[in-house]
């Protein structure tokens, strides 16, 4: 079987997987310290607390500025997808810049596409251009789509989120033109390349649930919620554990996850997230032709 690369999952928002302070059947339930917070249908039925609701600043669980972040990402084997293991990196140590990279162990060997990386560049707010390459064993990389991205939230975020089971509605509408094929992607036009235009609106409702904690190596985050997105954004549920100060550690749905391993960086104390953040970073999901 060929290994491809979509474009809509270039661009597809991710989910990842289990802390080490709880456990994950991605065909049933999810625990935290034994206990059930989501069912095998995506329910939330934890207990909330007695005393009454939590308020926190969500953008301090998001915000990944100035840290480089190196995760375990697992795939799930599905009809069209093959179960792999590998690397990812988000790299937040640019002001302005993003930078995923992923590497996936199946495709070590591939000497034309060992890993890829997509870079965001942010040069205004909401607006952004995104540089998809494939890395050859040798370093090389080979330009393979690009985008110019404008966002704006429909409705603001707010300030303070109840905790323990509250929630909030995140509305945004996007404005994107993807170039694939091209010749020339520090100019891509359409003589040189293929392109698709869109415009959409994505309705996100995000639920912050129970309060944890996360262990990296020796290292141990006790304030992190289990946040919930469920919206048209086309992947369903997914879940995600951010902590205060270091963003996304873990999360997961029900084909693919990342945990994180290593956090290199200070954290740049910024008044608000990255508008990048307050989103899961897209995931590369290999597929096989048929």
């Amino acid at each position: 079987m060929k290994k491809i690369i979509t474009l809509s999952a270039i661009f597809m928002c991710m989910a990842p997987y289990a802390a080490n302070a709880g456990s994950l059947d991605v065909h049933g339930e999810i625990k935290v310290n034994g206990n059930t917070v989501i069912d095998a249908k995506g329910n939330y039925v934890g207990t909330l607390p007695s005393n009454g609701p939590t308020m926190i600043t969500l953008s301090d669980y998001y915000n990944q500025d100035g840290l480089k972040k190196t995760f375990k990402q697992v795939q799930l084997a599905s009809e069209n997808q093959a179960a792999d293991e590998g690397v990812r990196i988000d790299d937040y140590m640019t002001p302005g810049i993003i930078k995923y990279t992923y590497q996936w162990n199946i495709n070590a060997e591939n000497e034309s596409c060992r890993s890829w990386v997509n870079e965001e560049n942010h040069d205004s707010k909401g607006h952004y251009t995104i540089k998809g390459s494939c890395v050859s064993t040798t370093g090389a990389e080979t330009p393979y789509t690009y985008a110019d991205v404008t966002e704006k939230n429909a409705i603001d975020i707010p300030t303070a989120v109840q905790a323990n089971g509250g929630s909030y509605l995140s509305n945004y509408e996007k404005t994107q033109k993807q170039y694939y094929g091209c010749q020339d992607f520090a100019n891509p036009s359409e003589d040189t390349c293929q392109s698709d235009s869109s415009d959409s609106t994505f309705t996100e409702v995000v639920f912050p649930l129970n309060k944890t904690t996360y262990t990296v190596g020796d290292t141990t985050y006790d304030d992190c919620y289990i946040v919930q997105f469920n919206g048209n954004t086309g992947n369903g549920y997914w879940t995600g554990i951010h902590c205060k100060n270091v963003g996304l550690v873990s999360g997961w749905n029900s084909t693919y996850s990342i945990q994180l391993t290593k956090v290199e960086g200070t954290l740049q104390n910024s008044a608000t997230a990255s508008s990048s953040s307050l989103k899961m970073a897209p995931s590369i999901k290999q597929q096989t032709s048929k």
